[in-house]
């Protein structure tokens, strides 16, 4: 159900379906994980914001991970789990920690203007586009 309303809405507003980006915040970021998970190749790039558990196997799209003190307890399995590196390295696969509580994660994760220029720099290549719009 996800894949035909995103692939609807990106018909109808005339997106690039091949920038769609997945996020989420606590329990939404678990679905992020979920999603990312069972749908690969629709998703450009996941962004999870202090989920509440770690994913069963590592994701195959790019991955920014917010943490905060939903996460933070787990943050090395999270780094483990998803072969994240510490924000401003040149990877696909990133993770931040601003040291403040789940709340205040969220609203500092979602200002971050550095998320949103990794997020535009990940893009499906034209062929897996035309598959998902198919």
């Amino acid at each position: 159900a996800v894949r035909e309303i995103v692939l609807a809405e990106a018909w109808r507003y005339r997106c690039d379906v091949t920038r769609l980006y997945l996020t989420g915040f606590s329990f939404g970021a678990n679905g992020v994980f979920d999603l990312a998970l069972e749908q690969p190749d629709l998703w450009s790039a996941a962004w999870a914001v202090d989920p509440t558990r770690i994913p069963p196997r590592a994701l195959d799209l790019p991955v920014w991970v917010s943490i905060g003190q939903a996460s933070r307890y787990q943050a090395s399995a999270y780094v483990r789990r998803l072969g994240l590196a510490e924000a401003g390295q040149d990877t696909d696969r990133v993770w931040t920690d601003e040291g403040i509580d789940h709340v205040g994660t969220a609203r500092r994760a979602y200002r971050d203007s550095r998320v949103y220029e990794w997020l535009l720099r990940q893009v499906r290549n034209e062929e897996a586009g035309k598959d998902v719009a198919e």
